[in-house]
Formats: C-alpha cells, structure tokens, sequence
C-alpha cells in the first residue's frame, strides 16, 4: 500500500521534468522514487515504470 500511496509524487515529478521544469522536477522525482524504493515491492514499482 506505501508503494502505491507514494506512485503519485513520483509521477509529479516527472510530469514536472517534461513540463521542462527540470531542477525542481528532478528534486521531486527523485525523492518520490526513493520512497517507492524504500517501501520495498519492486513488483508494483517495475509496474509503474
């Protein structure tokens, strides 16, 4: 449930990087997929990629 819980900050932060918003986008990208990482289902995270 974490994983899923944090897929929308990592999709915030890509939509950011192609909305060439790129410091911040790779800011927010980066700590949502950490968090997805840490919340250890690699499964649901291949998925959402």
């Amino acid at each position: 449930m974490l994983t899923i819980a944090y897929m929308p900050f990592l999709l915030a932060g890509l939509l950011l990087i192609f909305n060439k918003r790129y410091w911040i986008g790779l800011a927010v990208a980066t700590l949502g997929a950490t968090l997805v990482l840490m919340a250890n289902h690699p499964q649901i995270a291949y998925y959402f990629l």
